[in-house]
């Protein structure tokens, strides 16, 4: 997913993010993610690029992802916490 740089910082990534997952995770028994940034403003190895990854990690986390290993994030839709982090996000938009 990817939101555009004018769209940032009002938490509409993790929003879309959580409400994809209650939509597609039927049936899953785990999802897997690799919190990277996406839109080729940095390369592996620039300054800014393990900032930017960290940054996305803690969105990823906030809507029911735990760091697994190695950079790869999981969450077991099964669980009630993307739920209730699904209903976190969506007060602020007036959704309860």
């Amino acid at each position: 997913m990817r939101i555009k740089p004018d769209w940032r910082e009002f938490g509409i990534g993790a929003l879309a993010a959580a409400e994809a997952i209650r939509r597609l995770a039927a049936g899953c028994c785990a999802i897997a993610c690799q919190p990277a940034p996406t839109d080729g403003d940095y390369e592996n190895d620039e300054p800014g690029y393990q900032a930017a990854q960290a940054k996305i990690a803690k969105v990823w986390e906030s809507v029911g992802f735990e760091e697994f290993n190695d950079g790869i994030y999981l969450l077991d839709p099964a669980l009630q916490r993307p739920v209730d982090c699904l209903t976190s996000r969506q007060k602020p938009f007036g959704r309860r």
